[in-house]
């Protein structure tokens, strides 16, 4: 099995969803990229990822909510459909177990 390509992105700010900037720019090219090239999905970590305790939180749940983004006029993300990937966020947990980390599914 090859190695897994790892891409770290600065979050930048919430200002990028509601305007055009070259790094939002540069996002959407590697996310092209990545489909042209068979990459079937991607691990996000938050910027902000906070848990209690020792442990790592994985995101399980199947209608996340939203929340309002500072500065941008709601037409740029309520009417986004969120599509969560329940079977990979299983996939991480059990990773997770095998590596003996601490781990939570966050619903």
């Amino acid at each position: 099995m090859g190695l897994t390509p790892i891409y770290f992105f600065s979050h930048g700010s919430t200002m990028m969803l509601g305007e055009i900037t070259s790094s939002a720019d540069y996002w959407k090219q590697a996310g092209d990229d990545a489909l042209a090239n068979g990459i079937k999905g991607v691990i996000m970590m938050g910027a902000h990822w906070d848990a209690t305790g020792d442990r790592i939180e994985v995101s399980t749940n199947p209608s996340p909510g939203k929340s309002p983004v500072a500065y941008v006029h709601p037409s740029k993300y309520v009417n986004y459909k969120l599509e969560p990937d329940l079977p990979t966020g299983d996939r991480c947990m059990k990773m997770l177990k095998i590596r003996r980390l601490q781990r939570l599914p966050q619903r």
